[in-house]
């Protein structure tokens, strides 16, 4: 039987982090955003299964826009899973707060462990 691709909104600046996470996500349909823009522009247009949201992003911007978006009832992807993959403490912190309640939050180097776990638990739950 055929899964049917999860939808999966990537967040992330750096290169050798993307490289890691590719592979993860190798069955899925994945959507790349450098930045909070590209991001932003996205969660208007396409229903997510899975959010992975980088706090550190390139010239001293952060994830914070995106999770502040996604913290709004009227956001396309409001209530869809995301997982907080940043090394920063504090970021996650704040992203935390704009979230209220984030579901998941993985440390950046936990993700090749942790991530196939949570994309197992999207595909067996049943569809709503």
């Amino acid at each position: 039987m055929n899964k049917k691709p999860l939808k999966v909104l990537v967040l992330e600046d750096e290169a050798y982090r993307r490289e890691m996470i590719e592979p993860l996500l190798e069955e899925q349909k994945i959507y790349w955003a450098k930045d909070s823009t590209e991001a932003l522009e996205m969660l208007d247009i396409v229903k997510f299964d899975l959010i992975l949201l980088d706090h550190d992003l390139a010239n001293h911007s952060c994830g914070c826009a995106v999770a502040t978006r996604l913290a709004n009832k009227s956001c396309l992807n409001y209530g869809t899973k995301i997982v907080v993959h940043s090394i920063n403490t504090s970021g996650i912190k704040r992203m935390m707060r704009l979230l209220k309640n984030i579901p998941i939050r993985i440390p950046v180097f936990s993700l090749p462990e942790s991530l196939p776990e949570v994309i197992s638990s999207l595909t067996l739950s049943p569809s709503a």
